[in-house]
C-alpha cells in the first residue's frame, strides 16, 4: 500500500502514510502523533505471555502495526512492565493473584478485539498459577 492509497474494510478506513522517523520504534503506537501505516494484519494465532524486554506480551502479531486499540495496547504495556519490574521478594500473594487476574482480563480483551477467527493461546497464565511464587 503506497502513500495516498486508501484501504476500507468493514467500516475501518486506513490511508497509507509516510514513515514517522521521529517516533522511536517499539511502542511508537502509544504516541498521540502515531498514524497507522496501513491496514493491520489479523493473525490466525497469538500467544499471550510476558517476556523480558518485549514491547508487548503478545507473540504472533506485528508489533509495528498491532491490530488492537490504543487503550488495550496501553493496558498490555502496563501489564508487561509489571512483569519486567517483578521481584518475588516484593510481591505479595495478593499482588501476584491480582497480576494474574489482570492477565485473564487482558487475554479476553485481546480475543474480543482480534475476533473469533484468531486463537489466543493463554497457557502462560495457567502455568504461572501452577508455579505460584
Amino acid at each position: 500500500m503506497g502513500k495516498g492509497e486508501v484501504w476500507d474494510k468493514g467500516g475501518l478506513r486506513y490511508e497509507a502514510v509516510e514513515p514517522q522517523p521521529e517516533l522511536a520504534p517499539g511502542r511508537a503506537w502509544l504516541s498521540p502523533v502515531w498514524k497507522r501505516p496501513g491496514p493491520p494484519e489479523i493473525p490466525d494465532e497469538v500467544r499471550f505471555f510476558p517476556d523480558y524486554h518485549a514491547a508487548l506480551p503478545l507473540w504472533g502479531i506485528d508489533w509495528y502495526n498491532p491490530p488492537l486499540s490504543r487503550i488495550l495496547l496501553q493496558a498490555l504495556c502496563d501489564w508487561q512492565d509489571a512483569w519486567e519490574e517483578w521481584d518475588e521478594s516484593q510481591l505479595s500473594d495478593s499482588g501476584w493473584a491480582a497480576w494474574l487476574a489482570e492477565g485473564d482480563r487482558l487475554g479476553l480483551q485481546v480475543q474480543a478485539e482480534l475476533g473469533p477467527t484468531t486463537v489466543v493461546e493463554l497457557s502462560f497464565l495457567e502455568k504461572a498459577r501452577a508455579e505460584d511464587p
